[in-house]
């Protein structure tokens, strides 16, 4: 289940403001060393490449909110 956007704002105010800062904090604290990955004995690590977890939800709410736009 997608989360919705982390604080209630108009859907335009939403993409052209709270998007474009969270992708830029993601894009600016990449980690190569946080990528998802497996481990040698197969076990799949989910990591958020650096991301903070706020960051994340921001990002993972983008196909509710763009939806939600028509």
């Amino acid at each position: 289940m997608l989360l919705a956007p982390p604080v209630p704002v108009p859907v335009g105010a939403w993409l052209a403001g709270e998007l474009p800062a969270a992708i830029e904090t993601a894009m600016g604290g990449l980690d190569p060393q946080k990528r998802d990955h497996m481990t040698p004995d197969g076990r799949v690590i989910d990591a958020t490449g650096g991301a903070d977890a706020g960051t994340v939800n921001t990002l993972t709410a983008v196909s509710v909110v763009v939806a939600e736009a028509g």
